[in-house]
């Protein structure tokens, strides 16, 4: 059975418009698509660097290094003999020129007599010899002879002499006994040590460094190193030396810090932690830029084309966006290009990220 309504009844029209508007509504309301919620994200600036701070790509290579004497010298004798003298102890200051060490030279100095009066004899018979050479008596291959005598005698004495002379070690530099292997009393071989004295004004910390970041450092860069033993006061150095050859089984080459050691708190052999602040793609590196940007590396992602990418916050919505990346740096990775130091890269919250979704930036 049909339900008719009458038309004419204006109560009864105005009823079945609101419900034909209502069951209108419904429909619609049903077909529209939910709202996309924002994806809560936190950002960086690109030009902040990986740790955070900052306007450039510079970053921290850190290593662990050992404290050196900034220079040190070995002492030993050039003539054997009983060591008669050893008045030195091992941290003793020393000054230049003091006594260090000395042997029993009973023997070079009788030999050097013995041949000082050779000399004196030849000295005597050259001085004849030519008295009668003056007086045209003798023939003058005599008189050469003669000199030749005089002259090798003198040179054996200052020969011999200079034994004697060796029989006393003194202090080159000015420093502290590092090391004192020898003992009064011992038999000292010619260049066997006798002691060390190290210089420690300026100390040297030897890093080791791995091959894949060697080409990073030059000489004369600026370094921090930090020495739990005395504080953790910065201590500012420079590279004094960069090693040219790797050592064999570690494949690491070994960098020199050279730094002042006021008040000669750091010893050698202490530990310390040395900084390098570097550039990204400094000379060397494969970045290919010596204005590389650096960003954590779990902000930049790679799709199923090999293609290194990161999201860029623009407003309140996500871009994908290509970058091209470089060499590792401290706990970052280099960006070669794609980026400018203003824009805002996601670096957390990126996984639930696509192409235009909606973010909110926390921080």
């Amino acid at each position: 059975m049909k339900l008719l309504i009458p038309l004419s009844n204006p109560v009864t029209l105005l009823a079945a418009a609101l419900i034909l508007t209502s069951c209108g509504s419904k429909d619609d309301q049903a077909q529209a698509p939910p709202a996309r919620q924002a994806v809560r994200v936190r950002v960086q600036q690109a030009g902040a660097g990986a740790s955070g701070a900052g306007t450039a790509a510079s970053q921290s290579l850190s290593y662990s290094g050992t404290v050196a004497e900034g220079t040190g010298v070995t002492l030993s004798f050039q003539v054997g003999g009983t060591i008669t003298q050893l008045p030195i102890e091992e941290g003793q200051p020393v000054r230049k020129g003091q006594l260090i060490a000395a042997i029993d030279g009973a023997v070079y100095r009788d030999q050097y007599q013995a041949q000082l009066a050779q000399a004196k004899l030849a000295e005597d018979t050259y001085r004849r010899i030519n008295q009668v050479y003056q007086e045209g008596s003798i023939a003058e291959t005599r008189l050469v002879q003669a000199r030749q005598q005089y002259e090798q005698a003198q040179a054996a004495a200052r020969a011999t002499y200079q034994n004697v002379a060796h029989t006393r070690l003194y202090a080159p530099i000015a420093g502290y006994i590092g090391s004192k292997p020898a003992d009064r009393g011992a038999l000292a071989s010619p260049g066997a040590p006798v002691a060390t004295i190290v210089q420690l004004s300026e100390v040297k910390v030897n890093v080791a460094v791995p091959e894949a970041e060697i080409n990073r450092l030059r000489k004369g860069d600026r370094a921090t190193v930090r020495v739990a033993a005395v504080g953790e006061a910065p201590l500012a150095g420079r590279i004094e030396e960069v090693s040219p050859v790797a050592d064999a089984q570690s494949h690491t080459f070994t960098v020199g810090v050279r730094v002042s050691n006021p008040g000669t708190r750091l010893k050698p052999s202490m530990t310390a932690q040395v900084s390098f602040d570097q550039a990204a793609g400094a000379a060397g590196g494969n970045s290919g830029a010596a204005t590389a940007l650096v960003l954590p590396v779990r902000a930049v992602q790679v799709d199923e084309r090999n293609r290194h990418f990161v999201y860029l916050v623009q407003g309140s919505t996500a871009r994908w966006h290509e970058v091209q990346t470089g060499d590792l740096v401290g706990n970052g990775l280099a960006v070669t290009g794609g980026l400018r130091a203003q824009d805002r890269v996601v670096v957390d919250g990126y996984h639930k990220l696509y192409d235009q979704a909606p973010v909110q930036v926390i921080h």
